[in-house]
């Protein structure tokens, strides 16, 4: 890995090259979400006999950084100042200069990075994931006037619902719903990770769907198994769950995963279903573990749920575990489902809007319950640890179900996929 002085790079492209499509990936950092898993396995197998591909961080941070080994991974420098200002803690409830210049010059310090890695690199394809990261996109694209690049907007989320979790200001949400528009109306193609945000897409922001097109999550079956069966994989000391009868559940600590319903129906399955030798492990990070913690020490769990953070491994606690289960409220592509099913877990998950029901079939892959029920989630749990064999029959349809989104086969889809966006170019061109 290293940093990119973009004013000093002098590109060097063998012949050989110059018949390959170049694709630089852009991101914020490679902190461990679904977008950026997505871009790492994608980085992996994608056909460096066809494209040279590139990964642009907008800073060289987050926990999948290690999982990167043979990208090319660049970054735009900033000025020594302006690292230094965006350094600066900052704050929304001071009125003091020094407190709000990082968050007054982030945007357009982004702006300039993301201009900075195209001009440097110049590739043929920029894809973007992240509606926030989208929409830098646009600004820095546009402002750079007749572009040749072809620019791929990834939206990985059902954002229309996001946004309604961020504020409640009408005019607030009509400004950022006209910037969105905007932004993907300027976009050459819209991947979305699911038919139903496709369809949402279209239908929010009045999109042509013939510009939209989807390709579901990839899902590294190959690092899986060896994680799961190798012996320098092993539980992190603090969380020797071996011996214990629980569920997992994966994502961050954030209101749209629906932790505190699972935490809800943990609690039922101890009073109710009398499950009470029966934990719960979540894995991830965020911004509501406090509230989270709060829940937990109200209902006297203390003892029963576990709050473990990012681990590099998850899969030797989804293997082990009695159950997979998915919360959330609305979702793009739960990752995390196809993982947990490739390690023959059996999965439970809510019916949220999108992705979960276009990856499981109820009753036949794994069950689906109503989102914001824990009575339900309770029930489900209960009937899977009650009944071995439909949990076991649960696990083997989801194992073959898992080969579906194998990152070889969706990677191939991508690379499908950069072909037709850079023929179009090229037909473009020509008329």
């Amino acid at each position: 890995m290293r940093n990119m002085d973009n004013n000093k790079v002098v590109k060097k492209q063998t012949l050989a090259d110059a018949k390959k499509i170049s694709v630089l990936f852009i991101l914020p950092d490679l902190s461990g979400g679904g977008a950026e898993r997505t871009i790492v396995d994608l980085l992996e197998y994608i056909d460096r006999d066809r494209f040279i591909p590139y990964l642009g961080l907008l800073s060289q941070t987050g926990e999948y950084l290690n999982l990167v080994t043979v990208a090319d991974i660049r970054t735009a420098k900033l000025p020594d100042w302006l690292q230094y200002v965006l350094a600066l803690p900052s704050t929304i409830h001071s009125f003091s200069l020094k407190s709000l210049l990082p968050r007054l010059l982030r945007t357009p310090a982004s702006i300039y990075q993301i201009q900075a890695l195209v001009r440097a690199i110049q590739p043929d394809i920029v894809m973007t994931s992240m509606t926030g990261l989208n929409i830098l996109t646009n600004f820095a694209l546009g402002q750079q006037g007749s572009r040749k690049v072809q620019w791929i907007a990834r939206e990985g989320n059902s954002f229309p619902t996001n946004l309604k979790s961020i504020t409640k200001n009408r005019i607030l949400k009509m400004l950022i719903f006209r910037i969105i528009q905007n932004s993907y109306s300027q976009a050459d193609k819209i991947l979305t990770v699911s038919k139903g945000i496709s369809r949402e897409v279209s239908e929010v922001y009045k999109i042509n769907p013939g510009k939209i097109t989807y390709i579901y999550n990839p899902t590294n079956l190959v690092q899986i198994q060896q994680a799961v069966q190798s012996s320098k994989y092993k539980p992190e000391p603090n969380l020797q769950v071996s011996d214990d009868r629980y569920i997992v559940a994966v994502g961050r600590l954030y209101p749209q995963k629906g932790f505190e319903y699972l935490i809800q129906a943990l609690y039922l399955c101890h009073h109710q279903y009398h499950l009470r030798d029966l934990k719960l492990l979540i894995l991830g990070e965020g911004n509501y573990r406090d509230t989270l913690e709060v829940q937990i020490q109200t209902l006297k769990l203390q003892e029963y749920v576990k709050l473990a953070g990012f681990v590099e491994n998850p899969w030797i606690y989804m293997t082990a575990a009695q159950a997979f289960v998915l919360s959330s409220l609305w979702e793009g592509f739960p990752h995390v489902v196809v993982e947990a099913m490739a390690c023959q877990t059996p999965v439970i998950a809510t019916d949220c809007d999108y992705g979960p029901k276009e990856i499981i079939e109820d009753d036949q892959i794994g069950l689906l319950v109503p989102i914001r029920s824990p009575e339900k989630l309770a029930g489900a749990i209960h009937q899977l640890i009650s009944n071995p064999d439909q949990a076991a029959r649960l696990a083997r349809n989801a194992l073959i179900r898992a080969q579906d989104f194998d990152a070889v086969k969706i990677t191939r889809e991508y690379e499908k996929l950069f072909e037709t966006v850079c023929q179009r170019s090229h037909d473009l061109i020509r008329l």
